[in-house]
């Protein structure tokens, strides 16, 4: 039987960057696939939008209501931070406009090759094509069993990923291991994913994108969330930013609905149609906000006849027109797959883990990291620095522990 200091399970970037942090013990990365990184390399269309800029807050604030358990592992491993590490290890990156950063090659490959050259240099072991399907305790810490061996490891960290794109390794194996520990999970969901709708009425507006839209989601008759950001018609449903946002927080039941004139309220809007020459048409109006042919689908979807003139714009349809425009209801609709999602929802208990070293508070000597906790953010390079943050803190906590000293 192997024995070692710290096991990881999952050499995403979690386990790759834990790695790095709990030198110099004695590592093995256990990966089921026959390459590390695969999910790594897909991320942002393959270039790659490893953090963004801005302050701790700033980032904090990207998670909704979990934020707050990152605040140590972002403050003990900061976006500056981890653009230094890769900077100081031959990758170069670039700040956009909009906060994201990259690699200046715009080539995922690059972060990995960082990675996996600083765990080579600092002598990381690797068994590839192995999956742990089962861990359990004894006296002197855990043994792995995967299909071809038994590993025997003073401490044990699990960064398996959710189960989003499923293909590149993430198939949600990290739950049962650690149920089998004694940890609870919070069932997983999609996150960052469209919205589909059968019988779509908007189909014929594919491509259309307004920048921005403004799109709650309602609950039991409440506004629960708001999102005011860009917004993609396709060909069955919705996209772009504002609805993958709101998609990490529906519900079943849950509806939504959406302002297309973000600047307009229903009263201002009635106010400026009142207000409005009455020889001019609905479709002249509206064309001084919004594409021309959004605004004739509308009216059409509003069964208000084509070129309505303002002046005989019946009360009636005044109102179903502001309705279609500021209150577009979206009532049956379904979420994208794991298949597509960017991230997970769902996972382990953020109770059960401790923030300030990320061990398990129910197997001492278990840690966490990654997507395989139930912490999911923007995006927009939150969920990889969420990633690079708790498994830098996870392998730096391993080592203090195993050295016997605290962080």
């Amino acid at each position: 039987m192997s024995r070692f200091d710290l096991v990881i399970i999952g050499a995403g970037p979690a386990g790759l960057m834990a790695a790095i942090a709990a030198h110099p013990l004695r590592i093995l990365l256990v990966e089921g696939k026959s390459k590390p990184g695969r999910k790594l390399l897909v991320t942002g269309a393959e270039k790659c939008n490893i953090t963004r800029s801005g302050s701790l807050d700033d980032f904090l604030s990207g998670y909704g209501a979990n934020g707050h358990f990152l605040r140590f592992a972002l403050q003990h491993f900061s976006n500056h931070d981890l653009v230094h590490f890769f900077t100081s290890r031959g990758c170069p990156l670039i700040t956009r406009a909009d906060g994201k950063i990259f690699p200046k090659s715009e080539k995922a490959s690059d972060v990995l090759h960082a990675l996996l050259e600083e765990n080579r240099r600092l002598g990381t072991h690797f068994l590839f094509s192995e999956s742990v399907h089962r861990i359990h305790r004894q006296s002197d810490g855990f043994v792995c069993h995967t299909k071809g061996s038994q590993l025997s490891a003073a401490s044990v960290l699990i960064a398996t990923g959710g189960k989003s794109y499923p293909a590149t390794g993430s198939q949600g194996q990290g739950y049962s291991l650690a149920t089998s520990l004694g940890h609870s999970v919070i069932a997983p969901k999609p996150a960052l994913t469209p919205i589909y709708m059968q019988n779509f009425p908007l189909r014929n507006l594919s491509g259309l994108t307004f920048t921005p839209a403004e799109i709650s989601l309602i609950r039991n008759g409440k506004k629960i969330h708001t999102r005011k950001e860009p917004l993609l018609i396709t060909h069955q449903g919705f996209s772009g930013p504002a609805v993958l946002h709101l998609s990490r927080f529906i519900e079943p039941s849950d509806h939504i609905c959406i302002n297309f004139m973000p600047e307009m309220n229903h009263e201002k809007l009635e106010a400026a149609l009142l207000a409005a020459p009455p020889g001019r048409t609905l479709n002249s109006f509206f064309a001084e906000f919004l594409p021309k042919k959004f605004i004739s689908e509308m009216i059409h979807l509003a069964e208000i006849p084509e070129g309505q003139r303002l002046s005989s714009l019946s009360r009636e349809n005044r109102k179903k027109i502001i309705h279609k425009m500021l209150s577009f209801p979206i009532r049956e609709f379904q979420t994208g797959s794991f298949l597509e999602a960017m991230a997970t929802a769902g996972g382990i208990p953020l109770e059960e883990i401790q923030p300030r070293t990320m061990e398990s508070r129910i197997c001492p000597g278990l840690f966490f990291a990654g997507e395989v906790l139930n912490i999911d953010g923007d995006t927009g390079g939150y969920n990889l620095q969420a990633a690079f943050s708790t498994g830098f803190l996870a392998g730096n906590s391993a080592r203090l522990n195993l050295q016997g000293r605290q962080i």
